[in-house]
C-alpha cells in the first residue's frame, strides 16, 4: 500500500514487475527449448526460477545511463 499521491512509487514498481516476468517467461522458454520437456504451473523449478530471473533483471540489466546495477552501487563490473 502506497501513500496517496505516491503513484510515481507505483510506476517504478510495475516496471519491476513486468521486468522480472519478463525475463521469468524467458528463462523457463529456454529451458523447455534445452531440455525438450514442459515447465508446468507446479513444477519444483519454479521455486529456483522466480528469484534466479530477479537476480539476472537486478545484476545485469542496462539502464539508460548504460550502466548496470552492481556498477552504479560497487563503481565496478
Amino acid at each position: 500500500m502506497s501513500p496517496v499521491g505516491e503513484s510515481e512509487n507505483n510506476e517504478d514498481m510495475e516496471k519491476a514487475v513486468k521486468q522480472v516476468q519478463g525475463q521469468s517467461r524467458t528463462v523457463r522458454s529456454q529451458l523447455q527449448a534445452k531440455y525438450t520437456t514442459k515447465v508446468n504451473e507446479d513444477s519444483e523449478v519454479l521455486a529456483w526460477l522466480m528469484p534466479h530471473a530477479a537476480h539476472v533483471s537486478n545484476r545485469y540489466l542496462v539502464g539508460p545511463d548504460r550502466r548496470t546495477p552492481r556498477l552504479s552501487l560497487k563503481g565496478k563490473a
